[in-house]
């Protein structure tokens, strides 16, 4: 009898503590889910697995017995603290903190308990978790029941806890807090009559978890206990009176485990009672589910309460026959628990086996590692040997690119040069000795006041000028081009008004020319303004030039339709000597890249050369159309936009 009662105590004792997955309640012959370290490690990297749920599956591990140390298997401490490297800097979760306090506690070292208990706190406090705080803070408070270690009473840490637990809303921890506080009052109180305060301790259980999920089994787990708490002081019908209680809702949510616990302890009080009949029928009803789902302990314990009914009632031929079926369940109970010692003693064997193998491929591993990072040496050092050769050869190779570039640019300095001079000396001269030569004729006819003369003179005059203007300016545009000097600035001209400007500017009136511009006034391009000038009066120039002999020199400038939006296409046509084809495809060629030709040089004219530049340097195009004795024909593309 007493045996069985310490074994339901047992029971009870470590349900107190205990937490389980999400909707079930913990017994001991359902803690069979997490069966080592890895796996604890393992089930905490989860997912889907929140916070109370992880530190749930760590408290329902430590309740199963599987906290003890081992030197090959390791320990639930020492997983803790991997989890902790892993998912925290510094070990400062607190996790180990609390589970090495629970081990001191269980060793009875409470001042060791207490210390590690508040340095839970402290980390839990730091990182927020509320959760693992108020766990700590109850846990905290069992210790100081047992001895006075600070001026702060359990009341306040579990009054602390209590406001923590209530807005974390989890059903499991409630239930945990309010049997600290009814632990409490049982250790303050010794008096039987304790009723009414305990019923106020059921009240704040039901108000606090009231419509949440695990509401039924939190009140069914609770009314277990007060009824363990009545049995043992010997209040069997108020224990009967709560394990009915607790039947109520084991009903509700189908535990059969706990519905066969609870008819097992109602029959207890009823034997203690002498209510035999009532005993019997209860025991019965705990019989059938233990065999129904094998639960060979309890079947045990049924067996043997049975017994001690039929030996009180004088029914001693049941109680042989009860007799001889718990010594055939003490015989496969005996069995069973050499199989575990046997699987457990294999399962050592085997994980010792794998571990040696681990450290074996660890060392193979650290050999490979070595000789990995030997040849990674070698290949850093092949690899820097490489990029220092390419380095220098690159650098090499630049600086004769550099030479060579400087050397083409010298060449085309030479060039400039030799153009220059033969511009200064051929086309700049022969103008300025024609005007020394006509201000001697002027002086001459002046003097002899023959006016018409004269006024022929200074016609010439003019021309001459304007001819030396028109060739320095060239020149200046162009030897700006040749240094890179020239910044392309586009502005937005009108067409027409600005041809009428050209013009009247740089065409004397004395030369018969005609040219008809039908183009609307607000036709407008973006193009540099000096550029446009001298692009357009060198295009007048060489029509002017290579007119017909005795004949007017006509041009026809007009407004074409272009395929592209934002473009405006100029057709361009004089009626002179025109050219042939030799020249019209060299021309073409000038237009579409002028860079490698040079004036004089490649027997070219300087202002097509020099137009063909500036219309690319505004992202404009020109093509010679066509060229014959009817005359030359030009498409200028300028741009709408910018």
């Amino acid at each position: 009898m007493r045996l069985s009662i310490f074994s339901f105590l047992i029971f009870v004792f470590f349900n107190q503590y205990s937490f389980g997955q999400s909707g079930k309640s913990i017994f001991y012959n359902t803690l069979n889910i997490i069966k080592n370290k890895d796996s604890v490690e393992n089930i905490w990297l989860r997912q889907d697995y929140d916070s109370f749920e992880k530190l749930n599956s760590l408290l329902s591990l430590e309740k199963s017995y599987y906290i003890e140390s081992s030197s090959k298997c390791g320990s639930l401490l020492d997983s803790i603290k991997r989890i902790e490297v892993k998912l925290y800097q510094n070990n400062t979760s607190g996790l180990y903190s609390f589970f090495l306090a629970n081990t001191y506690t269980k060793a009875n070292k409470i001042y060791d308990a207490y210390n590690s208990y508040n340095e839970a706190i402290q980390k839990f406090k730091i990182n927020k978790d509320s959760f693992g705080l108020a766990n700590s803070l109850i846990s905290l408070s069992s210790i100081l029941m047992k001895k006075d270690l600070t001026n702060t009473t359990s009341q306040e840490l579990l009054e602390e806890a209590e406001r923590i637990a209530l807005q974390i809303n989890d059903t499991k921890l409630i239930i945990r807090l309010y049997m600290a506080y009814l632990k409490l009052y049982l250790s303050e109180n010794q008096k039987d009559n304790d009723n009414e305060l305990i019923n106020k301790i059921v009240d704040k259980l039901k108000k606090a978890i009231k419509g949440k999920k695990d509401e039924k089994w939190g009140l069914a787990y609770f009314n277990t206990n007060l009824g363990t708490i009545a049995l043992s002081k010997k209040l069997y019908i108020d224990a009967i009176r709560y394990y009915k209680n607790a039947q109520i809702y084991y009903f509700d949510i189908n535990d059969e485990s706990g519905i066969m616990l609870n008819y097992y302890n109602m029959a207890l009080a009823y034997f203690y009672l002498n209510d035999f009949t009532n005993s019997i029928n209860t025991v019965d009803l705990a019989l059938k589910i233990a065999n129904k789902n094998h639960f060979l302990t309890d079947k045990k314990n049924c067996y043997y309460l049975k017994t001690e009914i039929f030996r009180s009632t004088n029914q001693l031929e049941n109680c042989l026959i009860y007799y001889d079926s718990l010594f055939i369940i003490n015989d496969s109970l005996i069995q069973n628990e050499k199989t575990n010692e046997l699987n457990e003693i294999r399962t050592k064997y085997h994980a010792q086996q794998l571990e040696l193998t681990n450290e074996n491929l660890k060392i193979k591993q650290l050999n490979n590692q070595k000789i990995k990072n030997i040849l990674l040496v070698f290949l850093l050092f092949a690899f820097l040997a490489i990029c220092t050769f390419i380095y220098l050869y690159v650098k090499t190779l630049k600086q004769k690119i550099k030479i060579s570039n400087q050397n083409v640019a010298l060449e085309d300095l030479t060039r400039t040069k030799d153009y220059f001079l033969s511009i200064i000396a051929h086309d700049i001269k022969q103008p300025i000795i024609s005007l020394f030569s006509l201000n001697k004729t002027l002086k001459y006819f002046a003097n002899l006041k023959d006016f018409d003369r004269v006024d022929k003179i200074i016609n010439s005059f003019d021309k001459s000028s304007m001819k030396t203007l028109k060739i320095i300016d060239n020149l200046f545009h162009w030897s700006f081009i040749q240094n890179q000097n020239k910044v392309y600035q586009p502005e937005k001209i009108f067409f027409k008004s600005k041809m009428e400007e050209i013009i009247s500017r740089f065409i004397l009136e004395d030369i018969e020319l005609e040219i008809n511009i039908p183009i609307d006034n607000q036709i407008f391009i973006y193009f540099n303004v000096s550029d446009f000038e001298i692009l357009m009066r060198n295009l007048i120039d060489n029509s002017i030039k290579y007119a017909k002999v005795n004949e007017k020199t006509k041009i026809l400038i007009e407004l074409i339709s272009s395929e592209k939006e934002n473009e405006v296409c100029i057709h361009y046509k004089d009626f002179g000597l025109g050219m042939n084809q030799e020249m019209i495809d060299k021309t073409n060629k000038i237009f579409e890249d002028p860079t490698p030709y040079h004036p004089k040089v490649d027997n070219m004219g300087f202002g097509i050369i020099l137009i063909s530049k500036l219309i690319k340097m505004n992202n404009s195009n020109i093509y010679l159309k066509k060229s014959s004795y009817f005359g030359t024909e030009y498409i200028l593309n300028f741009n709408k936009t910018i």
